[in-house]
């Protein structure tokens, strides 16, 4: 697992599981040096708003079209994306993600790390490199 560039991990975990978003929170403070902020699933469009982020990891919803609009609104603040999913890899469900990263529920640590380093060298990679 590599996480890209001198940017420290500021993550958002929007999460309905507690839990899920507890260890989230725990593997990014403990393992990846970053910073993490939780919030409750139902505040989605203010917790966007009310925080500095450069990754977000929420719950892979069955409606596609839920998943676009939230694509599609952490994508406008710049930031990247990482879902957690109880559904089984290559469902329909899945192609819904725009190819960003999705970890499995259960996950361990070095499979969220794997995402968040995954979705960290996307951004790294769209931005494309630093100016000299």
């Amino acid at each position: 697992m590599i996480f890209v560039a001198a940017e420290i991990l500021k993550l958002l975990v929007v999460e309905p599981e507690y839990f899920i978003a507890l260890d989230v929170h725990r593997v990014v403070i403990e393992q990846a040096g970053g910073e993490a902020v939780i919030e409750p699933a139902s505040r989605w469009t203010a917790a966007l708003d009310e925080h500095s982020f450069n990754l977000v990891v929420t719950r892979l919803e069955r409606n596609p079209e839920i998943v676009a609009r939230k694509l599609s609104a952490v994508r406008a603040r710049g930031a990247g994306i990482v879902f957690t999913s109880t559904y089984v890899p290559g469902s329909t469900e899945m192609a819904a993600t725009g190819r960003w990263p999705v970890v499995q529920i259960p996950f361990t640590d070095e499979d969220l790390l794997s995402a968040l380093g995954e979705a960290q060298a996307r951004m790294h990679h769209e931005k494309g490199p630093s100016p000299a």
